[in-house]
């Protein structure tokens, strides 16, 4: 039978799944924003890298075609 920690009671089979789904359910939250947060943070990083690269060859061709 499984008991309780904090009071030494037996528990219930239902709940006792029902509070491992919990904590799977709240896992699976932190995973999800964790990986939001890193992924994310990687993809607006290689956006702005992109975009700051454009910028400078666009501002390198103004330059090179001023002189012509």
């Amino acid at each position: 039978m499984n008991f309780d920690h904090m009071t030494s009671v037996p528990m219930s089979f239902e709940y006792a799944t029902f509070s491992l789904a919990l904590d799977f359910k709240w896992l699976i939250v932190l995973a999800s924003v964790f990986y939001a947060i890193l992924f994310g943070a990687i993809f607006w990083t290689r956006c702005l890298r992109a975009c700051w690269a454009a910028l400078l060859e666009l501002a390198l061709m103004q330059k090179l075609t001023k002189g012509f």
